[in-house]
C-alpha cells in the first residue's frame, strides 16, 4: 500500500499495484495462488464476475475440490460447469477468501483461467498498459485530467462495464454501446441486431472468416470487415477491423470492446461514479494484426 504524508497539498489514493504481462493475443495475465498451494496464471477479464479454472489446468491442482455443478449460458450456446466453494487467492499483496472457484473449457492463450474486478473487490482500477500495471485505488487519484486523460461516461449493469462510440459507415454516424471485455481479444464484436438493423455485412469490405471458441467448447463463426472510423471521445481510430458473427444467429446480445482496441489506452474505471478515463497508450499507433 501507498500513501502520501500528509503534508503535500494533493494526496495520492491509496493503492495496490499488480503487474501483469500482455501477451501476443493481448490478453492480461496475472500470476496468483489458490489456497496457498497452487499457483496459476490468471487472465484478467473486465466482464468476470468469478474466479475459473480451465479444465486442463485443473488436473495440475492439488487443493481444488468440486463441490457441485451447474449449467451456464455462453457465446455459443451452453455448458456444464463444476464448481468448488471455501477457497483463497492471493494476488501479489492481496488476499481474497470463501471463493468459489469455477470449472471451464478455455480461457485465454497462456492463461490457467480467469478474475474479474469484482472479485478484487475494486470500485476504482487503472489499466496502464503502457506500464503493464494493474492498479487497485481505493479513491480517484488527483490530476488525471491535467496529465491528459478524457472523462467519459460508462454505464454499470450488474457489473458488466459499458461505453459508447460511433461507428461511421458510408457517411451514417451509428451510436452504440459496447461491452468493455479484455477477455475478448479482438477489437470490436457487434451484436446481431445492431449488424442486422444497420446493413453491416453488405456496408462494409468484409476481409476474412474465422470461428470463434466460447469457454465451453462451442463453436461460432465470425466475418472481419472493414470499419471505416470509429471515434470515442476524442479519438478517432481509422481504418478499423471488426468482427461479426454470420448471419441472424440471435445469441450475440451484446456488441463488445475487446483488448486489441483497449490497450491502445491507458484507462482509470470509476465505477462509483460511472466514468471512466482514458488516454493514449505507447499501443495507439501501432497497425492492426493482418492489415500489412
Amino acid at each position: 500500500m501507498v500513501e502520501q504524508t500528509n503534508n503535500s497539498k494533493q494526496a495520492l489514493a491509496l493503492h495496490d499495484t499488480i503487474p501483469f504481462t500482455l501477451t501476443e493475443h493481448d490478453n492480461i495475465i496475472i500470476q496468483a495462488l489458490i489456497n496457498d498451494i497452487d499457483t496459476v496464471d490468471l487472465m484478467f477479464h473486465t466482464d468476470a464476475h468469478f474466479v475459473s479454472l480451465t479444465r486442463e489446468a485443473l488436473k495440475s491442482t492439488k487443493s481444488i475440490r468440486f463441490t457441485d455443478s451447474t449449467e451456464v449460458e455462453s457465446w455459443g450456446g451452453g455448458g456444464e460447469s463444476k464448481y468448488s466453494d471455501h477457497n483463497t487467492l492471493s494476488i501479489k499483496d492481496l488476499h481474497f477468501d470463501s471463493l468459489r472457484i469455477w470449472s471451464s473449457e478455455r480461457s485465454g492463450h497462456y492463461s490457467d483461467g480467469k478474475v474479474g474486478p469484482t472479485v478484487l473487490k475494486s470500485q476504482i482500477f487503472g489499466l496502464n498498459y503502457s506500464e503493464n500495471i494493474l492498479v487497485l485505488y481505493s479513491d480517484l487519484p488527483d490530476g488525471l485530467i491535467r496529465s491528459g486523460y478524457f472523462k467519459i461516461p460508462i454505464i454499470s449493469d450488474d457489473g458488466s462495464l459499458y461505453v459508447n462510440a460511433q461507428s461511421i459507415v458510408n457517411h451514417d454516424t451509428m451510436s452504440q454501446n459496447f461491452l468493455i471485455h479484455t477477455g475478448y481479444s479482438g477489437t470490436l464484436l457487434f451484436d446481431d441486431d445492431f449488424v442486422n438493423e444497420n446493413s453491416l455485412g453488405s456496408s462494409m469490405e468484409i476481409i476474412s472468416e474465422s470461428e470463434l471458441n466460447d469457454s465451453y467448447g462451442n463453436k461460432v463463426k465470425t466475418k472481419k470487415a472493414m470499419l471505416p472510423t470509429l471515434i470515442i471521445s476524442d479519438y478517432t481510430i481509422s481504418e478499423l477491423p471488426i468482427g461479426f458473427f454470420e448471419g441472424s444467429i440471435g445469441r450475440q446480445k451484446r456488441s463488445v470492446m475487446g483488448s486489441e482496441l483497449l490497450k491502445r489506452f491507458d484507462l482509470v474505471f470509476d465505477i462509483r461514479n460511472e466514468e471512466l478515463y482514458l488516454k493514449k497508450s505507447k499501443y495507439f499507433d501501432q497497425g492492426f494484426p493482418g492489415l500489412g
